[in-house]
């Protein structure tokens, strides 16, 4: 249900709790999820989306995964009507005027996070009203500053898919008051019945600070050819009890957000641990198996003086916003490729740029390249959206919540 900002029902009866109606920012994957969470805690939940389609969208989203959890047996078919008549999806941000929390769960920028902070600043009126950030490498301080409430901002980071992981880092910055960290414990631990575990205010926080250096040394191994996906993925499931393996969990978290998150972390330490694998890029690039394949090799034949971007970018194999390829937008403005791109290079004479025998024979990578939000991916990646979904369901059916 969609309705207007000036709707009475959104500053309806404030209820007991300290925390009684919860405001959602975003309703892609993660704010579905946190949405999805407050409302099976008998919570109201208002839930901000950009536009009419997304917000529907997004209701179609949580109503999917509620009827899951009713199947699973996770929720009472008999309480599906009133955890959705709990949900309120707007397009205006002023709808969330009412609410005693508010959770940001927007994209992982820091310039979109201020401005949204500085913008629910003005709008919610309560005045000790908690505002969250739902930021996986963001420091909370730097949506802190673009507020005049510094003391309430905390952060407060789900894990995908929120309505099944049962942690929620807590993360305050300096400027968080003592008694915002108590109520934001307390929603968590006893509104939401999850378990909260105390974050620093740094880049990556507890989790993924060890998280992603991992997660990235697979995707270095299966670009270097040293094992296979599978091999790699069975080796950390069955060698370490791990629930799923590094690529297969990398597909869940989503290709772009993996390396949104390393190139923040990168930036922010300028540590190699963090630097993204040119694999992982090329996975976003939009390119056919063979342009693939072919670009990866070229680059182990160059070297990692050039990066993948920058290769594709001067193969013309990037399209641009039109969907043409560079290289023939190129052609027609009389533009020559770069001179080792050329089958005759400088000199005039012919030479075979000869690659690690691995790099030909990389294999499929059966459980490695989805992008979470369906866009900026690679064509091998073709159906990981289905398994992706399969990998949520199958957490669904065996998580205890």
């Amino acid at each position: 249900m969609t309705v207007s900002a000036d709707d009475p029902r959104l500053y309806a009866g404030e209820g007991p709790r300290d925390i009684a109606r919860v405001g959602v920012v975003g309703c892609g994957l993660m704010g579905a999820g946190i949405a999805e969470v407050c409302a099976r805690a008998g919570l109201e939940v208002v839930v901000r989306e950009v536009s009419d389609a997304a917000a529907a969208s997004g209701h179609e989203r949580i109503a999917a995964s509620l009827n899951r959890a009713v199947q699973a047996g996770k929720v009472a078919a008999a309480d599906l009507p009133s955890t959705l008549a709990r949900l309120t999806l707007t397009t205006e941000l002023r709808a969330l005027a009412g609410c005693d929390l508010v959770i940001e769960a927007a994209t992982e920028n820091a310039a979109v996070k201020a401005a949204l902070f500085t913008e629910l600043d003005t709008v919610v009126r309560r005045p000790d009203a908690i505002l969250a950030t739902n930021t996986s490498s963001l420091p909370v301080a730097e949506v802190a500053r673009a507020v005049t409430r510094p003391g309430q901002v905390i952060g407060l980071h789900f894990f995908n898919p929120a309505q099944v992981q049962p942690l929620v880092e807590l993360v305050p910055s300096l400027l968080t008051e003592p008694d915002t960290v108590t109520r934001a414990r307390a929603f968590i631990t006893e509104g939401l019945g999850k378990t909260a575990i105390a974050g620093p205010d740094r880049s990556g926080f507890v989790v993924n600070a060890l998280l992603v250096p991992y997660l990235l040394s697979a995707i270095r191994m299966l670009e270097a050819g040293h094992a296979t996906a599978q091999d790699i993925d069975t080796g950390m499931t069955l060698g370490c009890a791990h629930p799923m393996g590094p690529l297969r969990l990398a597909d869940l978290i989503g290709l772009d957000t993996l390396l949104s998150i390393a190139e923040v972390m990168h930036g922010e330490y300028a540590e190699p641990q963090y630097a993204a694998p040119p694999l992982l890029r090329a996975c976003l690039l939009k390119l056919d198996e063979t342009e693939f394949r072919f670009l990866l090799t070229l680059h182990h034949a160059i070297g990692d003086g050039w990066s993948v971007g920058l290769i594709a970018r001067d193969l013309g194999l990037c399209r641009d916003a039109n969907g043409k390829r560079r290289r023939e937008r190129d052609a027609q403005r009389g533009q020559q490729p770069p001179h080792w791109a050329s089958p005759t290079p400088r000199g005039g004479q012919h030479q075979r740029c000869t690659p690690a025998p691995h790099a030909m024979e990389r294999p499929p990578m059966a459980s490695f390249g989805s992008a979470a939000t369906g866009h900026r991916t690679t064509p091998l990646s073709h159906g990981r959206g289905r398994q992706r979904r399969a990998a949520e369901g199958r957490l669904q059916e065996n998580s205890a919540l």
